[in-house]
């Protein structure tokens, strides 16, 4: 019975080191998202050049679509750079 006490007793004061720490760290002084000003980059120009390093999920043409991709930056008048784990599987 006393060893019940005693778990029941720490895991209270567990909960209420938890509990406190909890509460002083969601009173830091942190802006909004909505209120920063977001970074925008100047616009690409003719001549500017893209790096495609690794398509993010599973593509079932991966050089077939990549090079879709390559063309249709060309064709815009972008220099493209294919980097060299491109086509590697799980990088």
């Amino acid at each position: 019975m006393i060893l019940k006490r005693t778990i029941y007793i720490l895991l209270i004061a567990l909960l209420n080191q938890s509990c406190s720490l909890a509460q002083s760290a969601s009173h830091t002084n942190f802006e909004p998202i909505a209120y920063k000003k977001l970074i925008q980059p100047p616009y690409l120009h003719y001549g500017d050049t893209v790096a495609i390093i690794s398509p993010a999920g599973i593509l079932k043409n991966k050089k077939e679509k990549i090079q879709q991709a390559v063309d249709l930056l060309k064709s815009w008048g972008l220099n493209t750079f294919i980097g060299k784990n491109t086509f590697n599987q799980n990088n």
